[in-house]
C-alpha cells in the first residue's frame, strides 16, 4: 500500500512540475543590419552572447528560462540605434525574469550592455564597448577602440584593446591586453579589491600612476618619461601587474 501510494504521489507531482518545465520560451527577432550602427541591451538576469561578422541581418534569439507575466521583453529601433530591454513590472514581484540572449550582428558596431547577474561574451566586433554588470563574467575577444565598464563583483577578460579604457570595479579580477597601443590615451581602473593584469606590446611607452593602500605593482615594460599613454590604478587593495607581450 505504501509503495502504491508513493507512486501515485510521484505521478501527481510530475503533473504539477511538467508545466513549469515547459514554461521556457524562445523568441527570435530579425532586423536589417544595413540600417543599424549601435546596439544596446539591458537584461536583469541571464547571459548575453554577442557574435560579430554577420553583415546582412541582425538576429536576436531570446531564451526565456524564468519569465512570468511580470516580465517584459521589448525590441525598439530608433533610427540607427537598436535597443533590447528586459524589465520587471511591479515593485513587489519576485520573478527573476531570467533570459539568455544570443545576438548575431555586423562586425562594426557600437555596443552598450547592462546586466544584473550573469555572463557577457563578445567576439568578432569592432568599435566601442560600454558595459555594466552586477555579478558575473565579462569576456571580450574583439577589436575594442574604446572600453568603458563598471562591475560590482566580476571577472573581466578583454583582448585586442586599441584605445582608451576606463573601468570601475567593486571587486573581482581584470585581465586586459592591447594588440596596439595608441600614442596617447589612458588605461584607467578604480577598484576596491582584486588583481589587475595588463599586457602591452613589447615596445610600449607608458607612464604609470599607482595608488593602492594594500596592493603591489610590478611593471615589466617600465616607465618612459613624457610618454603619451598613461596607465592609472587607484584602489583599496588591488594588485597591478603590467606584462610585456611575448
Amino acid at each position: 500500500m505504501f509503495v502504491g501510494g508513493l507512486m501515485k504521489f510521484a505521478a501527481l507531482l510530475a503533473l504539477f512540475i511538467s508545466p513549469v518545465a515547459l514554461a521556457a520560451e524562445t523568441e527570435v527577432k530579425e532586423f536589417d543590419a544595413k540600417t543599424i550602427r549601435s546596439f544596446e541591451i539591458e537584461n536583469l538576469n541571464g547571459n548575453i552572447k554577442i557574435d560579430g561578422g554577420h553583415e546582412d541581418k541582425i538576429v536576436i534569439t531570446a531564451e526565456k528560462t524564468d519569465f512570468t507575466k511580470s516580465c517584459r521583453l521589448e525590441f525598439k529601433q530608433k533610427g540607427a540605434d537598436l535597443e533590447v530591454e528586459v524589465t520587471r513590472k511591479g515593485v513587489f514581484k519576485k520573478s527573476d525574469c531570467t533570459t539568455n540572449f544570443t545576438v548575431l550582428l555586423p562586425k562594426v558596431m557600437e555596443l552598450d550592455m547592462k546586466l544584473g547577474s550573469g555572463n557577457i561574451t563578445i567576439t568578432g566586433t569592432k568599435g566601442g564597448i560600454d558595459f555594466k554588470i552586477g555579478n558575473g563574467q565579462v569576456t571580450i575577444d574583439a577589436d575594442v577602440h574604446e572600453l568603458d565598464g563598471s562591475a560590482g563583483n566580476a571577472e573581466v577578460n578583454v583582448k585586442s584593446l586599441t584605445g582608451k579604457s576606463d573601468l570601475k570595479m567593486g571587486s573581482g579580477t581584470v585581465k586586459a591586453a592591447y594588440s596596439a597601443l595608441p600614442a596617447t590615451g589612458e588605461f584607467e581602473i578604480k577598484s576596491g579589491s582584486g588583481n589587475v593584469e595588463l599586457t602591452l606590446p613589447a615596445d610600449a611607452k607608458i607612464q604609470t600612476s599607482f595608488i593602492s593602500v594594500g596592493g603591489k605593482m610590478t611593471n615589466e615594460v617600465g616607465d618612459t618619461a613624457n610618454a603619451g599613454f598613461k596607465v592609472k590604478l587607484k584602489s583599496g587593495s588591488a594588485n597591478l601587474h603590467i606584462k610585456k607581450a611575448l
